[in-house]
């Protein structure tokens, strides 16, 4: 009995004293992160009077008089621009990433992984996803790039920010302190067809936004299929304008099958209500005769598509420059 107490005693004392290693590094551990935390803020704090500082291992933001604008409660800040900060707090098991600005005020709610900067008015948010990387875009001031959530960010060795997701891929290039788009592909649906649209980089410095863009193509590939493929009907809510009559063009290309289009132009039209858009689209199709055999059709198309009170877009207007050849 003796014996076993002494043994047993042994065990005790060890699992103890490896308790108290376990907690020794941890310890240590906790001090070289809160020093290396330390260690960073002098790097990360002076944006115009803002400095960034931390205490008892969590981070604030205060004047350099040493006024507090944002409690110390965040587990990471970083300066995003003079008024915004990139700022880490702990949500359960896992640490996720918000903009804040510099007075604390939530800006962007904590939705991401990480915010690193990829220009120097181009920042990725990449998003928790199960596979790949889902990412928004946003500018220094915290304002999003585009709604748009792209399925794949990445940069070449140039700095460009090459942008895919779905249907549609964008690169962006830093150039003189700004990010401009200089690629901008994309495909929308038309039955077992797709209608393109591809720009570069002096194309898109006079083109809509990334998002409108998308709209714009959904809603000249709605009206090919509508043309094309669904037998001449079309939703009475999608036609607006002074002229609806071009609208209801699809009775003339009963005998047609399409065969490729693409976006070649959009102009926005300066008019007093909502945006207006101008779509030329190239379209070839082919027309079966009625008397027997058929002809390849090349052709320009207009669309006029605007813009609504709730967001949606709308027809509302329509021309081929060869209509006439298939009555």
């Amino acid at each position: 009995m003796e014996q076993r107490t002494r043994i047993l005693t042994v065990v005790l004392m060890t699992a103890v004293l490896c308790l108290i290693s376990a907690r020794t590094a941890y310890q240590m551990q906790q001090r070289s992160i809160e020093a290396a935390q330390e260690s960073q803020e002098p790097r990360a704090a002076s944006q115009q009077g803002v400095q960034l500082y931390v205490e008892n291992g969590l981070w604030g933001a205060r004047t350099p008089g040493g006024r507090v604008l944002a409690e110390p409660k965040w587990y990471y800040l970083r300066a995003m621009s003079d008024d915004v900060l990139i700022a880490k707090k702990q949500i359960s098991d896992d640490t996720r990433t918000g903009l804040i600005r510099t007075n604390g005020e939530l800006l962007v709610p904590f939705l991401y992984r990480t915010v690193e900067q990829a220009g120097d008015d181009l920042w990725i948010a990449e998003l928790p996803a199960e596979s790949g990387t889902h990412c928004h875009l946003y500018h220094s001031d915290g304002t999003r790039w585009s709604d748009t959530e792209w399925e794949s960010c990445e940069t070449d060795a140039d700095n460009n920010a090459m942008l895919s997701a779905g249907n549609c891929a964008l690169v962006i290039r830093q150039q003189d302190g700004r990010a401009e788009r200089v690629s901008w592909h994309s495909l929308h649906s038309v039955g077992l067809h797709s209608l393109r649209l591809d720009f570069d980089a002096a194309q898109l410095a006079v083109l809509p936004d990334s998002d409108t863009l998308l709209h714009l193509g959904d809603a000249a590939a709605g009206y090919l299929t509508y043309l094309f493929i669904d037998d001449g009907l079309i939703e009475p809510s999608l036609i607006s304008g002074e002229d609806p009559d071009s609208l209801y063009a699809a009775p003339r290309y009963q005998s047609c099958f399409l065969q490729n289009a693409a976006v070649s132009r959009v102009k926005l039209l300066e008019t007093a209500g909502f945006p207006t858009y101008l779509l030329q689209l190239r379209v070839s199709y082919r027309w079966d005769r009625p008397a027997g055999g058929s002809e390849d059709i090349e052709t320009a198309m207009y669309l006029t598509v605007s813009r609504n009170a709730a967001g949606g877009y709308t027809y509302s207007g329509f021309s081929d420059a060869l209509s006439e050849q298939i009555r």
